[in-house]
């Protein structure tokens, strides 16, 4: 995630802010279950393990069919979440995740992975959003220390493993890498990166002509928490379709929750926060997340209109007002 500053200070930024903004969140959950994905255990037996989790209802009612406008807010679906795990070949250990079910039948599937040194509780409010417009989501915890490299394998082996045939994946920071990394490893529908960063081992560079899947670029203002964009030159190696920076986003800004140690760091060392900025934080967020959940839309074929924050008037619209801008 961050490389350019002290490793220390910048490990330190990694931490959790609480959302101030209604996303449709999904949590609660008090049980787990343990998946057998049929992959070999070297470090224990392999058990099956009946799943006795109670799914919690935690979404609002029904309030009937919202337009494409109002993404920024909660959708028309409920949706359910559960603690699972899954034994991979492509892991050390169990890899744990939150399998968010939207009620919409027949939907689609976006695996979420987070940044360096987050986690899952870091990207849950990103799951619980998704599954209010009606996409499942596996909001995953990574389970290789730093490898982004095998972290992209284990999400295409969590996918295949579980019978998801066409998934989309969605990564920040370094998990935007690994999401790339399992793009080129699978058949996905799509992928949206959000302030994606490359590794210290030019790992994006093996990627090109590797991701054939429609691939959409989110990025935020250069700086040392995002090696000073070195997503763009990751992207545009990978033959991103659309690649658009979030006028004065901080790094922060895509995640779902994010936290005052990220924006600020440790005694001023590590912050990722864009102090200078002349957006909101609230405005900021609300474009990356109605940027973020139109574009899954459109690319699982959920709903086509979704292009139109991309490549229509409404993207348009939202350069003029000078909330993004294209690359």
């Amino acid at each position: 995630m961050f490389y350019s500053l002290s490793i220390l200070s910048i490990l330190a930024a990694c931490g959790e802010k609480e959302s101030t903004t209604d996303t449709g969140q999904v949590i609660e959950d008090t049980s787990s279950e343990t998946v057998d994905t049929g992959a070999e255990d070297t470090d224990s037996t392999d058990t099956d393990t009946e799943d006795t989790t109670d799914t919690d209802d935690t979404s609002t009612e029904d309030t009937g069919s919202p337009t494409l406008e109002d993404l920024d807010q909660p959708g028309p679906h409920t949706a359910s979440s559960t603690s699972e795990s899954a034994t991979l070949s492509t892991c050390d250990s169990p890899l744990n995740y939150t399998r968010v079910q939207t009620s919409a039948t027949n939907a689609p599937t976006v695996l979420i992975a987070h940044g360096f040194l987050r986690s899952s509780s870091n990207m849950i409010d990103w799951g619980g959003h998704l599954g209010s417009w009606g996409l499942n989501a596996l909001v995953v915890d990574m389970c290789n220390f730093a490898d982004h490299e095998q972290n992209g394998l284990a999400l295409a082996e969590l996918a295949s493993n579980l019978g998801i045939d066409a998934p989309l994946y969605m990564g920040f920071s370094a998990g935007g890498l690994a999401s790339l990394v399992a793009a080129a490893n699978s058949n996905p529908l799509g992928v949206l990166t959000l302030d994606p960063v490359d590794d210290m081992n030019g790992t994006g560079s093996t990627l090109t002509g590797q991701v054939n899947a429609p691939l959409l670029g989110l990025i935020g203002e250069p700086s040392d928490c995002n090696s000073q964009n070195n997503s763009i030159s990751l992207l545009q190696g990978t033959n991103a379709a659309h690649i658009f920076r979030v006028t004065d986003a901080d790094h922060c800004d895509f995640e779902a929750p994010t936290d005052d140690l990220c924006e600020n760091g440790v005694l001023g060392f590590g912050a990722c926060g864009n102090t200078s900025a002349s957006i909101s934080d609230d405005s900021i967020r609300s474009t990356v997340r109605t940027l973020g959940t139109a574009g899954l839309l459109w690319l699982s074929g959920t709903d086509s209109e979704g292009e139109e924050y991309w490549t229509g008037s409404v993207n348009q619209s939202l350069q003029s007002q000078g909330l993004i801008s294209a690359l």
